[in-house]
């Protein structure tokens, strides 16, 4: 999921606003990640030589009144999401269960917005099993398009 700080659109209004800031026209700001999956970020980590850093970062939608210790609520689409990806990666030694508040592959989900991510997460990645190419996957999802750079939304756009 793209959220407003990585969102080109976003990105775009940060580069105009830098560009009048420090007074240089040609400044670019560029998502590197953009195309990458969380896995392949998590990897990019681990090949630092510093994947104790990631303790550092925090992916959780719900950061307003969490703690140090546990910054992470563990049930949002971003956490789960961060699991996953930090598992895949190998990281799980780096991104430790014990960060988030709920443990999603071992504690109970309350009924409601908890389990419904859960099940959501789930029921996604089976469809997303099933899409054969990008070009399938903007025809199934075309409101993600908007989140590409405006170069890369033409050769999508039907």
């Amino acid at each position: 999921m793209l959220s407003r700080s990585t969102h080109p659109y976003y990105l775009q209004l940060v580069e105009d606003l830098m560009r009048h800031v420090v007074g240089r026209e040609g400044l670019t700001i560029r998502n590197t990640l953009l195309f990458k999956t969380r896995k392949e970020v998590m990897e990019i980590i681990a090949s630092s030589g510093h994947p104790e850093l990631l303790q550092e970062t925090v992916s959780c939608a719900h950061v307003q009144g969490k703690t140090k210790v546990q910054p992470h609520c563990g049930t949002c689409s971003q956490c789960i999401d961060r699991r996953f990806a930090s598992i895949a990666a190998g990281l799980e030694g780096h991104d430790l269960a014990s960060r988030y508040e709920k443990d999603i592959f071992i504690d109970p989900l309350k009924e409601g917005e908890e389990r419904t991510h859960a099940e959501n997460y789930v029921r996604f990645a089976q469809k997303l099993e099933k899409i054969p190419t990008p070009n399938s996957f903007f025809c199934e999802y075309p409101e993600l398009i908007d989140c590409l750079p405006v170069g890369r939304q033409r050769q999508f756009r039907t």
